[in-house]
């Protein structure tokens, strides 16, 4: 029997999908140039350049619109780019892969402009991370603390809401959840936590949009993204490809090779994926016939045989990987191992 491996070449299979299905915003009337107004996101399941996103904006009902906002093609922050003299603008955000052929998507956005007088919610950063939790944390781990500020005077009420996107990446199954915890004074702080178990193989980053509004008689608000990223733990067990009946010749010298075995660790880093092979002894007898190369599996004769004298021998082969296991219940320090006759 030969074993190989086939490896799936990605194609671009896979639209941009969009956070939401409509983004709305609040912005005061005398807000800077440069100023930071909204940030659009989308995600795309394909690999390497197909999954790479460009964004761009169009007009949605007056073109004018779009002279007063630019778009950063990267990261899909959209800023002020010329002072506001109107109530209200919309444009339609375009979302675009560099896979081939090109697939999009598009969100309408729309922003009202409101009095001097009224103030968004002011987020302590716009964005926080990237933040690195272990793959194996717990559910109702707190992530991270993250706070915004009601921006208005003797009102420091302030809600907070985790957007859920249309990728497991943004929130799409409520990996994760939002509560309000008081802190000192009148703060109100937003404790991003985890809802359900996380898997480095699967998914290993999140980008998560929070929002904040406030308790005015118009309930502005604002947001921020927290960056997720896993780090894999050695949560795996090195698993053998299986193998038929190995035959040797009688009479061949020590060193001779008899077959290669191969076990596969799906954990995603080294050393947890790194795998060691070894013969295991049956019993107190410790005069093994074969000896196995340690890191390519390959078995090796011992002596040589006489078939008159034994004719089939049954060889226990261990696997183990490159560090001490985080998988419950196992011993202090010992590797995931599997074993394999």
């Amino acid at each position: 029997m030969f074993f190989f491996q086939v490896e799936i070449t990605d194609i671009n299979d896979n639209p941009p999908l969009f956070d939401r299905q409509e983004y709305k915003e609040y912005v005061r009337q005398d807000t800077a140039l440069g100023t930071n107004i909204l940030r659009v996101s989308a995600s795309d399941e394909d690999a390497d350049m197909n999954g790479i996103i460009t964004y761009n904006l169009t007009a949605l009902d007056r073109y004018s619109d779009l002279s007063y906002f630019r778009i950063n093609p990267e990261s899909g922050w959209i800023s002020l780019s010329r002072p506001l003299d109107g109530d209200h603008y919309s444009m339609r955000a375009i979302a675009t892969d560099n896979g081939y052929p090109q697939h999009r998507a598009t969100v309408d956005i729309s922003i009202d402009v409101v009095d001097r007088a009224n103030n968004p919610p002011i987020w302590d950063k716009p964005e926080y991370g990237p933040i690195r939790i272990p793959e194996n944390v717990p559910i109702g781990h707190k992530v991270i603390s993250i706070k915004a500020r009601s921006g208005i005077p003797d009102n420091p009420t302030v809600f907070y809401t985790l957007m859920k996107g249309g990728t497991e990446q943004t929130n799409k199954k409520d990996t994760f959840y939002v509560i309000q915890s008081p802190g000192e004074g009148d703060e109100i702080w937003a404790d991003i936590c985890v809802n359900q178990p996380l898997d480095f193989e699967k998914i290993n980053q999140y980008n998560l949009t929070v929002r904040v509004q406030n308790n005015g008689v118009q309930q502005l608000g604002s947001e921020a993204t927290v960056h997720i990223y896993l780090m894999d733990v050695n949560d795996e067990i090195p698993l053998f490809i299986e193998k038929e009946q190995e035959t040797v010749l009688e009479g061949m010298p020590p060193g001779t090779k008899v077959t290669q075995v191969e076990a596969i660790d799906k954990d995603g880093t080294p050393p947890f994926n790194k795998v060691f092979y070894s013969i295991m002894p049956k019993g107190s007898d410790t005069n093994i016939p074969f000896k196995i190369d340690r890191e390519t599996g390959e078995i090796f004769t011992n002596i040589e045989f006489d078939r008159e004298e034994k004719q089939a021998y049954a060889i226990l082969v261990r696997a183990e990987d490159g560090a001490p296991s985080a998988r419950p219940n196992m011993k202090n320090n010992e590797p995931n191992y599997g074993k394999f006759f």
